[in-house]
């Protein structure tokens, strides 16, 4: 972002009280939905015209960034007196963009007469493009926390925690780059309905962003891994689904046992059972044979071992009641594994 505030030097150049007021055309820019710095004088020392109208234009740029230099003078002051027992350090902050203007919110326009060698500028800040700059920089940063939030719920669910806590970080800087906008809606005077609802659309999501890191904070770190055995066919659905509710109650999941808090091992096998005649209709059993291991990582201590065996049924066929029973054994270990984890 370029600044405006680089020191000119005031060099005399035979500026004369002669020299023509603001044309009638820029008063609107003296007005209170603007600030602005006029600038008129005469070219006496022979420079050229484009480096006559810098001039003229350096000069009020400068006055006008003396101008919001003593609206922000004047705010911090205010919000210095207005909260009582704030700090130096917290008063220093709240203040820490008074020194910069964003370029493109000034605007300038010159004038020069070849003939009687005058010059006229002007430079001005129109507050309400301003605010509406600063608002859709709000806007923005609402947007992408609220993005980053929904992506951190998806990393959550899938078992990512860490990457989970990255995005809560992001969303909690682009709250932090909201400060700025709202230091400058007191410079440029934002309606107050309007800035009371950004200010609670801020407070909520960074409330929000608090929590969740709170949540996240100390979540379990779960080691899982074993295997499924359906008939001689790997299979991934009960330890997907064992995975898919824990991480709905915050547990993260890792590869490595030792970066683990607990380390759950799970053998499961599927097992024909029988056919049973209904009529025109055969219903077929199977039953889902597993075999559960839970060792605490930071004693090591192997805190629950067991085997459960569970039939489900289908008129399919025996691989769709192995399915039918392993989605019983997925409810089965999830609620042995909860009990034990959050104990």
């Amino acid at each position: 972002m370029k600044k405006i505030f680089a020191f000119l030097g005031f060099i005399l150049l035979g500026l004369s009280s002669g020299a023509q007021q603001c044309p009638p055309e820029w008063l609107c820019y003296d007005t209170d939905e603007y600030l602005s710095d006029f600038q008129s004088a005469y070219n006496n020392k022979g420079m050229t015209e484009a480096s006559f109208k810098d001039y003229l234009l350096g000069v009020a740029r400068t006055n006008l960034a003396k101008q919001v230099r003593m609206r922000v003078k004047d705010v911090a002051e205010l919000e210095k007196q207005s909260l009582n027992g704030r700090t130096q350090t917290e008063y220093h902050s709240s203040t820490v963009f008074s020194t910069d203007i964003n370029l493109t919110l000034v605007e300038t326009k010159t004038r020069y007469d070849p003939m009687t060698k005058e010059g006229l500028a002007i430079a001005y800040i129109n507050k309400k493009s301003a605010l509406r700059y600063y608002q859709n920089e709000v806007y923005v940063a609402f947007g992408k926390v609220e993005s980053a939030l929904s992506l951190s719920d998806a990393y959550v669910e899938a078992g990512f925690i860490d990457r989970a806590k990255n995005e809560l970080q992001k969303a909690d800087q682009f709250l932090d780059k909201v400060d700025e906008p709202f230091f400058w809606f007191n410079i440029f005077g934002l309606d107050e309905y309007e800035l009371t609802s950004l200010l609670g659309r801020s407070s909520e999501l960074k409330n929000i962003v608090k929590s969740r890191i709170a949540e996240l904070q100390y979540a379990l770190r779960i080691n899982l891994n074993g295997s499924v055995d359906l008939f001689g066919t790997s299979d991934h659905i009960i330890l997907n689904d064992i995975k898919g509710r824990l991480s709905s109650d915050g547990c993260s999941f890792t590869d490595d046992p030792s970066d683990s808090d607990w380390q759950i091992t799970i053998q499961a096998a599927a097992r024909e059972y029988n056919c049973v005649q209904l009529g025109a209709q055969c219903q077929w059993y199977a039953f889902i044979d597993a075999s559960i291991v839970i060792i605490k990582m930071a004693t090591m201590q192997r805190i629950y071992e067991n085997e459960i065996s569970v039939k489900g049924g289908h008129f399919k066929g025996y691989k769709e009641a192995a399915d039918a029973a392993g989605k019983k054994v997925a409810q089965e270990l999830y609620t042995i594994i909860d009990n034990i984890v959050r104990q």
